[in-house]
């Protein structure tokens, strides 16, 4: 007699993966210009410019491998192997990759003028020139890459060589998994 004892195998993985990217970007400009010329000429010019750029990669991997063997091996016996063999595996395998880019710009221009005078309407006023030129550029790439996996093995291969009244026992195997992946990539701009 041998390899009689019951025999109970269980794995239980509870397995998280999270990559996480949060990028908050706040750009201004403000220009302010005031002008005032008696008889001269007036010349402005205001040039502005906001650029920004976000690269964001996330990438979970979440990987849960079970495995139970048993493989019990009689030669010459008799009544071997006939325990009872319970094989388990249960796993929560969860990976989850966030981007998330919040962009905000503005630009905000004045310009203010006089040319004129004092004496009315003689005609000795200068000129006045003025210009504005803005620009908000921006640009967002993102990539979020959620990978989960489980693998659950079980294996129960009672072996008996010349062996009478064996391998009797009875074999629960059983396999339990929740698996999530979950990619978001969000962009807010402004």
């Amino acid at each position: 007699h041998c390899n009689n004892g019951d025999v109970y195998q269980g794995n239980d993985a509870d397995t998280t993966a999270v990559a996480k990217n949060d990028n908050d970007t706040e750009q201004c400009i403000c220009q302010k210009q005031g002008a005032g010329s008696g008889s001269g000429d007036v010349d402005q010019y205001q040039d502005a410019e906001n650029r920004n750029g976000t690269k964001q990669e996330a990438d979970a991997d979440a990987t849960t491998k079970q495995a139970n063997v048993y493989v019990p091996i009689s030669f010459l016996t008799y009544g071997s192997n006939n325990g009872d063999v319970r094989q388990s595996n249960e796993a929560d395998t969860t990976a989850v990759a966030v981007n998330k880019n919040d962009t905000d710009q503005s630009i905000g221009q004045r310009q203010w003028a006089g040319s004129g005078s004092s004496c009315g309407s003689c005609g000795k006023g200068g000129s006045v020139d003025q210009s504005q030129e803005a620009k908000n550029k921006n640009w967002t790439k993102q990539d979020a890459d959620a990978d989960a996996t489980t693998e659950q093995k079980n294996v129960a291969i009672p072996v008996a060589i010349f062996a009478f009244k064996s391998n009797n026992g009875d074999i629960d195997q059983s396999n339990e998994a929740d698996t999530t992946a979950v990619a978001v990539n969000k962009n807010d701009t402004d």
